[in-house]
């Protein structure tokens, strides 16, 4: 499924929790199993809901090379979340599960 920046969801489903599990096996088999988690809260730096994948996509791709220039591997996943109520507004925020290996 193609991500959208019109995309609404609620929570997971079936086939994407199999998607997400299917990465992190294919990560791990190829030597580069998460190990890290980066939280992102796009709404904070002023990036609005329907930015943050294109938003996601540029920081991953940028923090992918910068790696790659210093001999380095980065394997990555993300989901995006927007928590809005209950006095508990954290907004539009991603969390991305990586490795960075050299």
């Amino acid at each position: 499924m193609r991500n959208r920046a019109d995309r609404e969801s609620h929570a997971l489903k079936p086939a994407q929790i199999a998607n997400l599990k299917a990465a992190e096996r294919h990560a791990e088999k190829i030597g580069l199993p998460f190990t890290r988690m980066i939280s992102i809260h796009w709404q904070a730096a002023g990036v609005p809901v329907a930015g943050m994948a294109k938003a996601t996509y540029r920081y991953a791709d940028l923090l992918t090379k910068a790696l790659a220039r210093h001999g380095s591997r980065m394997a990555w996943l993300w989901t995006h979340e927007n928590v809005p109520g209950n006095g508990h507004d954290k907004g539009g925020h991603c969390h991305l599960l990586a490795l960075f290996a050299c």
